[in-house]
């Protein structure tokens, strides 16, 4: 298996249970369950808005960050039922997000099929801070319905450690899973719009492949008008994280300022011209009879 069909498995079908050797040094825990435990409140480590332009990204780990929470604290949107277009050249399909926040924590699922044939889900659950936002205790891919491989954060011990593999690293406060970035970047966006103008910068910290933490990116672009396939969004803001190697393309991400900035459109790309993209349909509350 070559490393560009490897990312790609990763993007569509989930991570490979053997992971080539060529991958082994950079290699980290899925993209995209221990029963729930009491949410703590840990050391906050908030965005950082910058206007100057970056250098190249890094794909370095992060040591532990000390940076203060954002003044304004975060917005956790409501709980809401999302259905998108998935597409990937000609296959088509459909992606269903469910977001649940709840006093004791969240619950995130996406499942996701392409030309009637479902893919592997990704789950992320954890707990809530009103200045850090989501705060994940584990994130796993699932296979008809059932865990397959999970990446764990162990908070009380500090370290992230996940199912394929006995590797472990250590836990960086604010790090963010495959799945839970969607909704922390619409959070810590809806919590202070105003700063988050054209030209800035959002860092946020996700835990990579094999569950190394790595910093992204994103550069904001400013707003942009969008046709989707039901709907338009008058003024999307419009952010992308370079590719961070060959491996591990571009991500592109519109979030809508009327739907608690929830990412209403994805795209991510890959070397391969296999990258997939995601078009918001519809965004019906829980127990909404559809529009």
């Amino acid at each position: 298996m070559t490393l560009s069909a490897a990312a790609h498995a990763w993007y569509l079908g989930g991570w490979p249970d053997r992971i080539p050797q060529a991958m082994s040094t950079r290699a980290i825990s899925a993209r995209m369950i221990e029963p729930p435990i009491p949410v703590m409140t840990i050391p906050v480590v908030a965005m950082k808005v910058v206007t100057k332009r970056r250098a190249s990204p890094t794909t370095a780990p992060l040591v532990e960050a000390t940076a203060a929470p954002d003044a304004e604290g975060v917005h956790i949107a409501p709980p809401r039922e999302w259905t998108y277009h998935l597409r990937q050249g000609d296959r088509q399909g459909i992606a269903r997000l469910s977001w649940q926040p709840q006093d004791d924590g969240y619950h995130l699922l996406l499942t996701r099929e392409l030309d009637g044939k479902p893919l592997p889900g990704w789950r992320s659950e954890g707990g809530l801070d009103a200045k850090q936002g989501l705060v994940p205790r584990r994130y796993a891919t699932q296979r008809q319905g059932r865990d397959s491989q999970a990446t764990n954060f162990r908070r009380e011990e500090g370290l992230i450690s996940f199912s394929a593999s006995r590797e472990q690293f250590a836990l960086v406060s604010g790090v963010q899973d495959r799945l839970s970035w969607w909704l922390q970047l619409a959070a810590r966006v809806a919590g202070a719009p105003q700063r988050f103008g054209a030209g800035g910068e959002i860092r946020i910290t996700v835990a990579g492949l094999r569950g190394e933490p790595i910093e992204w990116i994103f550069d904001i672009l400013g707003e942009e008008a969008l046709v989707l396939p039901q709907q338009q969004v008058p003024a999307a803001l419009h952010l992308r994280r370079a590719a961070l190697g060959p491996y591990d393309g571009a991500i592109d991400v519109w979030l809508d300022p009327a739907r608690d900035h929830l990412p209403v459109k994805l795209a991510v790309s890959t070397v391969d011209e296999n990258g997939w993209a995601m078009e918001l349909l519809d965004d019906t509350p829980p127990n909404t009879p559809p529009r």
